[in-house]
């Protein structure tokens, strides 16, 4: 057993996480391993990309030490990839209480909150994000979403014009921005930044050819798409097609 786990860890530590697993699978026949082999067992898998596997290793370890944060941040990252949200929040909310000041276990308790559609909490755990880690705009955009999705528009419009301003909008970020228009009443407005969608698409309307209609098609699926979204903002889903048309060829 201990020239076996001196293999295994000698393939751990140099990235071979195939061989690795395979030498610590023979010292959990030999040995009653601790929550440590279930860790690093856990960890090769994740890098092998087994999120089933990883989960079982990493339970094991939660088992054997309820205390490890290192194991519960990344059984919360491997349920989040496997889109099972209830069970990562549930670690979070432990990490949450074990380290109240971390922006990163805020930030992932909003991702989580957002997957299971509970956009108040998440504005919540967005806004604790934040305050944490005022430096970092990495809570802005979930934030502006979360707000809109919420009903806050008005919040959700500062968060989105901060968004724009203070970071390299994307094209998500002008859709966005003009479905809070479009919630808000403001057409133009809302035509306009659908406009800035389509122009930031590959080149949009500065492209030609295929390159323009990849951009206008991106944008009419991503209003299809959208749509469930507009109508829990209280916007008519009728209004989409029509809009679309507006946009696309109202200057001919």
């Amino acid at each position: 057993p201990e020239a076996l786990s001196l293999i295994a860890e000698f393939y751990f530590s140099h990235g071979y996480y195939q061989q690795a697993l395979s030498s610590f699978a023979l010292v959990t026949e030999l040995v009653s391993p601790g929550a440590d082999i279930y860790q690093k067992m856990g960890h090769a898998r994740q890098k092998l990309g087994d999120y089933e596997g990883a989960v079982v290793d990493y339970e094991r370890a939660e088992m054997l030490d309820a205390t490890s944060d290192w194991t519960l941040r990344r059984l919360a990252r491997c349920y989040m990839a496997l889109h099972r949200p209830e069970e990562a929040l549930e670690r979070l909310r432990i990490l949450d209480s074990r380290r109240p000041d971390s922006a990163a276990t805020a930030l992932n308790i909003g991702r989580c909150l957002v997957e299971l559609e509970r956009y108040d909490e998440a504005v919540a755990a967005y806004y604790k994000s934040e305050y944490l880690d005022n430096k970092s705009a990495k809570a802005l955009r979930p934030l502006a979403w979360c707000l809109l999705m919420a009903g806050d528009l008005h919040q959700a419009g500062k968060y989105y014009e901060r968004v724009i301003a203070e970071t390299v909008p994307t094209p998500e970020d002008y859709l966005n921005m003009g479905h809070l228009k479009l919630a808000e009443g403001k057409f133009s407005e809302a035509m306009n930044f659908y406009s800035l969608n389509i122009s930031a698409r590959n080149g949009g309307e500065n492209a030609t050819g295929t390159a323009h209609k990849a951009a206008v098609d991106g944008f009419i699926a991503d209003m299809r798409e959208d749509a469930k979204y507009l109508r829990r903002i209280g916007v008519d889903a009728d209004l989409v097609p029509l809009l679309t048309d507006a946009i696309l060829y109202g200057d001919k």
